[in-house]
């Protein structure tokens, strides 16, 4: 017995499912001497057209039409998208401008996943849409795009902090091992929650290797470019300037890339932080 009541006593019969559902398909083998016991299995048909299931940015909490985003220029936006077809599925995001005329996309990201640099972004609302296509059609959530504001990029100020320890891996989770990246609290020493950067102190301590470390904001993409390098069983001490997370509690990022898959020890200390200035101050 197959799909809809249809039915076969051929060895090795095929049918095609005309719509998307869980059918239950029974085997029954017969001969001269009787019959076997029924045999039945359910199967899941799925429906080839496209549909977006996921369509959010980071911090927006939401999934299709909800959550507007606000950022500062400059600031990268993590889109992540989703959706089910029949594969193999294209997904795209495009950036526009959110007026009544239409116009070019500002951006274009051919993945369910990534990030929007708002570098060089003239201050504005946007829409991020995704679409999502595959041989047996296309879908797009212009109904319900995602409204992300960007703000001008205020002007910082530095703040001198007492220099403080924000981080030790002897102290806390042991070495860090090649690639794999770890997350750093950024929110002790006296550091504002409005602090937007971090003046820092890095020092790398017996690395088994030679090799690079990254420090970034830590709810952001790996970097193309490092802020230390280092060789094996040299301890090394570099001044930088990082960016703290723009979503959810203030971290930090550390990612080292070593030799052979080594491992090394690594001390964060702060001196300054980088805030806007408060509203009395011209």
């Amino acid at each position: 017995m197959g799909a809809a009541g249809q039915v076969s006593t051929a060895h090795q019969p095929t049918w095609t499912f005309n719509s998307p559902g869980v059918y239950t398909v029974t085997f029954q083998a017969c001969n001269w001497a009787g019959c076997s016991a029924p045999l039945s299995r359910s199967i899941t048909v799925l429906d080839p057209q496209p549909a977006i299931t996921l369509a959010t940015t980071e911090g927006s909490g939401s999934l299709i039409g909800g959550g507007a985003v606000f950022v500062h220029a400059g600031e990268l936006v993590h889109l992540r998208g989703n959706g089910t077809g029949q594969p193999a599925l294209a997904f795209q995001w495009q950036i526009i401008p959110a007026t009544v005329v239409p116009t070019l996309p500002v951006a274009i990201l051919d993945s369910a996943e990534g990030w929007w640099d708002t570098t060089g972004m003239a201050p504005g609302i946007y829409s991020a849409v995704l679409y999502l296509s595959n041989e047996a059609g296309a879908v797009d959530t212009h109904l319900a795009a995602i409204a992300i504001t960007v703000l001008p990029d205020e002007p910082l100020l530095f703040y001198t902090l007492t220099p403080c320890r924000v981080f030790d891996s002897r102290e806390s989770v042991g070495p860090l091992v090649s690639g794999q990246a770890i997350t750093i609290p950024a929110n002790t020493c006296g550091i504002p929650a409005n602090a937007r950067a971090l003046a820092a102190n890095l020092t790398v301590i017996s690395p088994t290797a030679t090799g690079y470390l990254n420090l970034y904001p830590g709810n952001y993409p790996v970097p193309p470019t490092a802020e230390t390098s280092f060789r094996a069983d040299v301890t090394r001490a570099n001044e930088v300037v990082v960016g703290v997370s723009t979503a959810g509690p203030q971290t930090l990022a550390a990612r080292a890339e070593i030799s052979g898959g080594g491992s090394l020890h690594l001390i964060v200390d702060v001196n300054g932080y980088f805030a806007p200035a408060p509203p009395d101050v011209p």
